[in-house]
């Protein structure tokens, strides 16, 4: 008899006006699965910046500082998360968050094990260095996601100051970030929080971290063109290759709007598209993948759906919320209504967009699952054209109990760079 193995839970939340911070309440805001913690559920930011989404009312332009907002306790998410930004302008910021929690067998074949999650800081830099992470069992099944980013910039042309990607120390255990770009106008503070997530169970088949900046082309209004790039990692079926997570950063400083993001999807077992609006400068993409080989009869086997929007709308400043049926929409890809619950299905995106600016937050887009075959997007500046990638993940389910589970489910839905470079098992036990 098939058994969950994953539980999502989502919500969206505000800063106020005049405050920096927004708290969220296990019990009350969210309600993790029973002894769900930071070993087996993180929670990230659900926004194409993997940040605030800005103005909830008025929209325009906003600084960095304004919009950009941080996880402050990841660890705490057994209690409660705050969410902070660095500015106090007069106007509410919107803030979309996804958990995921692993709530299978205890050394379960689709076992997925949060080894660690944290936030960094420091000022005018440009990497940044977990501790050491313990208890990992092979640095090929290591992930390394941003949970979060923001930066104490006061200006609205220095977007590169809180945009980074992240890598894994395989010889240390360490997670490292990277952001290029100069010193922001005004000297300021850096934040990334991550989740670093090891695949543990025997279904997945290991993870790869994929990287490039090469660019051939470029979008405009009107055309959806687009590069690709050959990835060279090994995928037996594009369905079961799960896209984790887009990274971005770029060495333009100042930061036009059509720099601050590039959209990417997974589009074949060769290759990733992804759509550019400029060709100047440096643009690091950076995605992570994991496959699952379960092919199951009795229970739900992996499945994600790699879609991208074209988008030209172009409407004054101002919150707006549109919505796409994705197993009828989109542009790139061939999209399906869920087979899982919402509870048990995730989503990310990427985005790019046009302008030269200033013109941020606009491409800081929130992403929600509405529906079974609906996705909501959220912004808070919308005068510009974009192209939005988008992947969604129906988690698996364990074939059957192995020993006894961990925890019980109370609440429903709501080319090749191998990461590290070394794939292996160190011979330790799994925690």
């Amino acid at each position: 008899m098939a058994t969950q193995a994953f539980e999502v839970l989502r919500g969206t939340t505000t800063i106020a006006a005049s405050g920096t911070t927004a708290t969220i309440t296990e019990s009350t805001d969210y309600t993790l699965p029973t002894g769900g913690d930071s070993t087996n559920c993180f929670i990230k930011i659900n926004n194409t910046r993997l940040t605030g989404m800005g103005d909830t009312v008025s929209g325009g332009v906003q600084n960095v500082k304004e919009f950009t907002v941080r996880i402050d306790n990841p660890g705490n998410i057994a209690t409660s998360i705050n969410f902070i930004r660095s500015g106090t302008p007069g106007f509410a910021c919107r803030v979309t968050w996804e958990i995921l929690c692993y709530v299978g067998a205890s050394g379960g074949n689709n076992e997925m094990i949060v080894r660690d999650v944290g936030l960094l800081t420091g000022s005018n830099v440009t990497s940044l260095t977990s501790a050491a992470v313990t208890g990992i069992a092979a640095d090929g099944d290591v992930a390394v996601i941003i949970t979060s980013q923001s930066a104490a910039a006061n200006t609205n042309v220095d977007w590169h100051a809180a945009l980074w990607t992240a890598d894994w120390d395989a010889v240390n255990d360490k997670a490292t970030f990277a952001r290029q770009g100069g010193t922001p106008v005004s000297p300021t503070n850096m934040w990334v929080s991550y989740a670093v997530l090891e695949f543990t169970g025997s279904n997945w088949s290991g993870v790869d971290r994929v990287s490039w900046t090469a660019e051939a082309t470029t979008w405009a209004p009107g055309n959806n063109n687009n590069s690709t790039h050959s990835h060279g990692v090994t995928i037996a079926d594009l369905a079961k290759a799960a896209v984790l997570q887009v990274q971005y950063d770029t060495d333009n400083d100042d930061t036009p709007l059509q720099d601050s993001g590039d959209a990417a999807i997974l589009t074949s077992t060769t290759v990733f598209t992804y759509w550019n609006r400029n060709l100047a400068g440096i643009r690091t993409k950076v995605a992570w993948l994991v496959q699952n080989t379960q092919a199951s009869g009795t229970a739900r086997n992996l499945k994600c759906q790699h879609l991208q929007y074209t988008d030209d709308t172009s409407s004054a400043p101002g919150e707006r919320v549109f919505t796409q049926n994705f197993s009828t929409d989109p542009d790139t890809g061939t999209g399906a209504t869920l087979v899982a619950p919402l509870g048990e299905t995730s989503c990310s995106g990427s985005c790019s967009g046009d302008g030269a600016g200033p013109g941020i937050p606009m491409g800081s887009i929130d992403i929600r699952l509405t529906g079974t075959n609906e996705v909501t997007f959220t912004e808070s500046f919308s005068n510009q054209e974009r192209r939005i990638g988008l992947e969604i993940i129906e988690w698996p389910e364990d074939e059957a109990a192995a020993g006894g589970r961990i925890m019980s489910s109370l609440v429903g839905g709501g080319g090749l760079v191998s990461h590290g470079g070394i794939a292996g098992s160190r011979g330790g036990l799994v925690a």
